[in-house]
């Protein structure tokens, strides 16, 4: 999750300020298995990570603006019919 995401990243950055992190069913946080332990991470994978880690996953969704919900109807068109239900107005969801 998100949550779980970005309390990870914290705690990397500012260890000195964390003294215990819990995280319940961290979706995306995958134990390591005996023969990934040894394995050294290419240099190229460590430049990506390095690049795509300063931006939030939500800064494309930003940029482009009052087009946001747009693109979210057109990539994740499921979105709108899970929470249809919930509101009168369907120009809310």
């Amino acid at each position: 999750s998100m949550g779980g995401y970005l309390s990870g990243v914290y705690a990397l950055n500012y260890p000195n300020r964390v003294r215990h992190l819990v995280l319940a069913d961290p979706w995306g946080v995958a134990v390591r298995s005996e023969e990934t332990k040894g394995r050294k991470i290419p240099w190229y994978w460590k430049m990506a990570a390095a690049v795509v880690t300063k931006f939030n996953p939500l800064a494309a969704l930003r940029v482009v603006g009052p087009w946001g919900p747009d693109v979210i109807t057109k990539v994740r068109g499921d979105i709108a019919s899970k929470f249809e239900g919930i509101y009168e107005d369907p120009t809310v969801v």
